[in-house]
């Protein structure tokens, strides 16, 4: 797997276990929770075939090793996510989550790390806005839902911020041709939207409405990202 390639399935799987974490939640909290039960299953097995590869592809003993402690966190954090969702089982999830995304997101940097080319910086920005999108909705969707004592929105407004500086870095690129701005774009529109039902939340009598911009959202920025991701994969040093 060329070193692209492999650092853009790497920076995949922090994005993933926050989408399992988001997906979890929609189906507790019942927003497109039918849409949820089919994606769930499915981006377990997205990750598990990603560390899997990313096992087998570690050049260093420091990135095997960190993937093998991503192996073991990832088998306690699948049975939680598998399981019928509950306030008791969010509360679980939410700790968890937290390892495994740091963990997972260490197995990126290391890679970048190890060779600094412009398609890795350009790619890994896409994956950084492709993490933050996943990240901001979990944790719309875990607000006051089996973790009302943690503070919430002090980790929104970090997520937001970490979204905004990698769009920040997508934006500025002189690499990018008229498609590629025009997809740069659409998920600026996105976030607005998102950005959007975020604010109504705040105080909203009925949230479900709210909550299913904020998945519907972050579903389409993700699509956008990984495409993003994919092209910058090719970008000439």
């Amino acid at each position: 797997m060329k070193a692209e390639a492999l650092a853009n399935a790497a920076s995949r799987l922090p994005m993933l276990g926050e989408k399992v974490a988001r997906l979890y939640a929609q189906i507790g909290r019942d927003v497109l929770a039918v849409r949820a039960r089919r994606a769930l299953p499915a981006s377990m097995r997205e990750f598990d075939r990603g560390l899997k590869e990313l096992l087998a592809a570690a050049g260093t003993p420091e990135v095997r090793d960190n993937y093998r402690l991503l192996e073991l966190l990832w088998s306690d954090y699948r049975p939680i996510a598998a399981r019928s969702p509950s306030a008791e089982g969010a509360e679980k999830l939410f700790e968890r989550n937290e390892e495994i995304v740091w963990v997972a997101a260490k197995g990126a940097r290391l890679l970048r790390d190890a060779g600094r080319t412009r398609a890795l910086e350009l790619l890994l920005a896409a994956g950084e806005a492709r993490l933050q999108s996943q990240r901001i909705g979990r944790l719309h969707l875990f607000r006051g839902w089996g973790s009302r004592a943690r503070s919430i929105a002090s980790e929104l407004q970090k997520a937001n911020a970490e979204y905004r500086m990698a769009m920040d870095v997508l934006l500025a690129a002189p690499e990018n041709g008229a498609e590629t701005l025009a997809q740069i774009q659409l998920a600026e529109n996105q976030y607005n939207f998102l950005s959007q039902a975020a604010r109504r939340l705040e105080g909203a009598r009925d949230v479900r409405p709210e909550l299913e911009a904020v998945a519907k959202t972050c579903d389409n920025i993700l699509e956008v990202m990984e495409g993003l991701a994919k092209g910058y994969e090719t970008v000439k040093a």
